[in-house]
């Protein structure tokens, strides 16, 4: 592509729409909009009014319309009501491209495009987690059916944030699909490591999702040796019940919201723990990664793509090889400093903003208005405090 026609062209306006917002999805949401934002193009994001919404969306750039669409009692009815709200937006402003971030969202996107019969506009396809989700004989036909809906539009394009995805969504859309993996702040990069005097291990969620918190109970429990003198923090939320378990098991719970609280903590932290099988992008480990934190991880598939042979950490069959592993980590200096160091060097070389923001601008390269690199812009925080969701009229 040519960069000087490409700076030339007219901005296209690009719309996201979401539905109901999960830590996965804003991984990729938010650095998307980021890199977008920074080449001049408008934004729109249209996603389900919840919680965790309004707790996030209120930290993408100033310049992003944010469309909050009430929650409805069905995902078919959030996927009409996702569809009015777009409908609308294309009613005010000529959408150049949308970006689909699932399979309720990609119904809504489906139908517009039927409405409209644009051959111009662009349209991306981000099935989150298709990989669990394909097991279920209703959805695999429905999204067979929907991105195939998508492939009579002239100009569209699979994305997907976890190269596992690639493979399955490839073979259903029968096109190529472009890996855009999520990205971790440069804070955690930055932010020096200065381990606390007591030994602490470290795990965390985006959520209140209940069973990677009792997967950590569970495992500081089962270290709770009082000889060993153990320290074990979670970052994130949690619900009323899982709060009062992590008193009960002596884990210190901290609810930081924005990307240099989370650094912070990890900075401070001997070790990171995924005691769990995660569905979706595992920026927690990621984050750690980039953090210089040495790893110990569930062995899962997610988890063997990102910590792999990067020497980063070690994948654990269960509790008791965890258990193994953190001992080993605990009694050498020496072993942490190397593994965090190379999880700091693989993270720099695969989860920066620098290459996240590459890679997506090249999913995108056909955009009208789009540049292969980002213009320089004021530097905007990774996500913070919770706050509303600023509400466009509709």
């Amino acid at each position: 592509m040519n960069p000087r026609a490409s700076a030339a062209a007219p901005r296209g306006h690009t719309v996201h729409v979401v539905g109901r917002l999960t830590p996965a999805v804003f991984s990729f949401l938010y650095p998307a909009t980021q890199s977008i934002g920074a080449t001049g193009a408008p934004q729109t994001v249209i996603a389900i009014d919840d919680a965790f919404a309004r707790a996030n969306l209120g930290e993408l750039r100033s310049d992003i319309a944010v469309v909050a669409v009430p929650d409805q009692a069905s995902p078919w009815a959030r996927s009409r009501a996702l569809y009015h709200h777009l409908m609308d937006v294309s009613h005010r402003t000529r959408i150049a491209a949308m970006h689909l971030h699932g399979i309720l969202p990609g119904l809504a996107g489906a139908r517009l495009v039927r409405q409209l019969d644009d051959r111009a506009m662009q349209v991306f396809m981000s099935p989150y987690s298709s990989r669990a989700l394909i097991g279920h004989s209703v959805l695999q036909p429905l999204l067979l059916g929907l991105v195939r809906l998508q492939m009579r539009h002239s100009r569209q394009q699979p994305i997907v944030n976890l190269k596992l995805d690639a493979r399955l969504v490839q073979s259903l859309a029968s096109l190529p699909v472009r890996v855009v993996e999520s990205a971790a702040a440069d804070v955690f990069f930055d932010t020096p490591r200065n381990e606390a005097r007591r030994p602490l291990l470290i795990a965390g969620g985006r959520d209140e999702a209940v069973l990677p918190a009792a997967r950590f109970i569970q495992l500081a429990v089962l270290l709770g040796d009082d000889a060993l003198a153990l320290g074990f923090n979670w970052i994130g939320p949690a619900q009323t019940a899982t709060e009062n378990a992590f008193r009960a098991a002596g884990i210190g719970h901290f609810r930081t919201a924005s990307a240099a609280e989370r650094a912070q903590r990890l900075g401070t932290a001997w070790l990171w723990v995924s005691p769990h099988e995660e569905r979706g992008f595992p920026i927690g480990l990621v984050e750690a990664m980039a953090s210089g934190l040495p790893c110990v991880a569930y062995d899962s598939e997610t988890h063997r793509d990102v910590l792999g042979d990067t020497g980063a950490g070690f994948l654990c069959a269960g509790p008791a090889e965890m258990m193994q592993r953190v001992a080993e980590l605990l009694d050498s200096s020496e072993l942490r400093r190397r593994m965090g160091e190379a999880g700091r060097a693989a993270a720099a070389a695969r989860f920066s903003e620098k290459v996240f923001s590459r890679r997506l601008l090249q999913a995108y390269e056909a955009l009208p208005g789009f540049s292969p690199e980002p213009v320089p812009h004021p530097a905007t925080p990774m996500p913070g405090a919770a706050s509303s969701i600023e509400r466009t009229p509709s």
